[in-house]
């Protein structure tokens, strides 16, 4: 399954790939994440942190790997929340200030209730997604 969702951000490409790759910060905009553990400063690929995060009315801990982090457009991580999945953040400046891309890639299952599940973790995932851009996106606005 993809998920792909991306807004407009009112911020200079640096910051914001600065808000993106600052891990710890994330659940004041991330809003299925509740909890991080990570190194201080920015990610970097190798880096690797542990979060918690709410779906479903379920909590899940879980840790990631950050694969790709190239300081200025891109910073792609593995998760391993309960499912594996692959979360790609593509930072591109804009005339009006930059353009965020979020793209989840992820494995649901098949069997007879895999519908159901990629129905509804779909619909969600989705709405984290546009929301959580839309709370960086604001996040960004008042700092400036």
């Amino acid at each position: 399954m993809l998920i792909e969702s991306e807004s407009a951000m009112p911020a200079s490409a640096d910051a914001v790939y600065a808000a993106v790759a600052d891990l710890r910060q994330r659940p004041t905009w991330l809003t299925e994440m509740s909890e991080v553990d990570a190194p201080p400063g920015a990610a970097q690929a190798g880096t690797r942190f542990t979060a918690t995060s709410s779906l479903l009315l379920h909590s899940f801990h879980g840790a990631s790997d950050v694969r790709e982090a190239d300081g200025v457009s891109r910073l792609t991580e593995e998760v391993h929340l309960g499912a594996r999945f692959q979360s790609m953040w593509t930072i591109v400046p804009s005339p009006t200030g930059t353009v965020l891309r979020h793209r989840i890639e992820l494995d649901l299952p098949r069997g007879p209730l895999g519908w159901l599940a990629r129905i509804a973790l779909g619909w969600r995932l989705r709405q984290m997604s546009r929301r959580s851009l839309r709370l960086l996106a604001r996040r960004l606005s008042s700092a400036s």
